[in-house]
């Protein structure tokens, strides 16, 4: 079946990741570090920045911010075929050591003042497959918590995955995740738009969705966590193992929006997935 094909086409990443170029994170790296080794740690951005040279990114645990400064428009981005990790202690020699639970690495757009949201990142992360390099099943992101995105004229406060024009694929593998906190106009959580022959279908999977919700004074929000789009396009992602708890949308999918125009194709596939507490005017859990 689809699922069982997907579980097993995922675990082969685990296994091409032990031969893979490897750079590691911390909160204290460095642009100018190799990332060859925890002693050797680079800045986040640094990495992803570099991945003809960072394939493969383990990230210590600690919180990491798109920017230092306070331009929102800022995200962090990963680059077509990267695989990026987080949730290690920073002595693991192997993939398998790490404990993603335990060493919590946080991604947040919390930038400018801690206190406030108004001035926080559009979108913590911003997947491109537009611009001539598809993001396929070779992208990866695995064990992080995403959280405090605010798209407040815009949509996909935690991620925005986008694939626009005909050989346009935003697809990555999204694993091991949690969305919190997340505002945005719709799809707060995440927006996977494929419009104009565009094709988004990330797997997303043993993944968790808490208290995302769309903008209080925007009465035609919709999707508290996950809005699928299409327009001439496909957005259908396949969900696995999920949680959604406690989102919120004004208008329709307290936690899931599927829409789709002008001959496009919005059909998500959802398998052994929970839904709790979720709220909207239409479809408390899906519309």
């Amino acid at each position: 079946c689809k699922l069982a094909q997907f579980i097993i086409f995922t675990s082969l990443f685990y296994f091409v990741s032990a031969q893979a170029q490897i750079c590691r994170v911390s909160t204290s790296g460095t642009n100018n570090a190799s990332g060859a080794s925890w002693q050797q740690t680079k800045s986040l951005t640094s990495a992803l920045d570099s991945s003809v040279n960072c394939p493969e990114i383990w990230v210590k645990s600690g919180v990491y911010y798109p920017t230092s400064g306070t331009n929102r428009s800022i995200s962090f981005s990963l680059k077509s075929g990267v695989k990026l990790f987080g949730g290690f202690y920073g002595t693991e020699t192997s993939l398998t050591q790490r404990d993603y639970l335990y060493n919590k690495a946080t991604l947040s757009g919390n930038i400018g003042s801690s206190s406030i949201t108004i001035d926080n990142s559009y979108h913590v992360i911003y997947l491109d497959g537009s611009n001539g390099a598809s993001i396929n099943q070779d992208t990866i992101m695995d064990g992080f918590i995403i959280r405090d995105g605010y798209a407040n004229n815009t949509n996909g406060g935690g991620l925005y995955c986008n694939a626009d024009g005909s050989s346009a694929s935003c697809s990555p593998i999204l694993r091991n995740l949690i969305f919190q906190d997340n505002i945005a106009q719709n799809g707060a959580a995440i927006y996977n738009q494929g419009i104009n022959g565009g094709d988004t279908r990330p797997l997303i999977e043993n993944s968790r969705f808490i208290n995302n919700k769309t903008l209080p004074d925007y009465e035609d929000g919709k999707a508290g966590a996950i809005y699928n789009y299409a327009y001439d396009g496909i957005s259908s992602p396949l969900i696995a193992y999920a949680e959604f708890t406690n989102n919120h949308a004004e208008l329709n999918g307290g936690a899931i929006v599927n829409q789709a125009d002008n001959g496009g194709t919005s059909k998500p596939l959802i398998y052994f997935s929970t839904f709790s507490e979720n709220t909207a005017m239409f479809g408390g859990a899906i519309y």
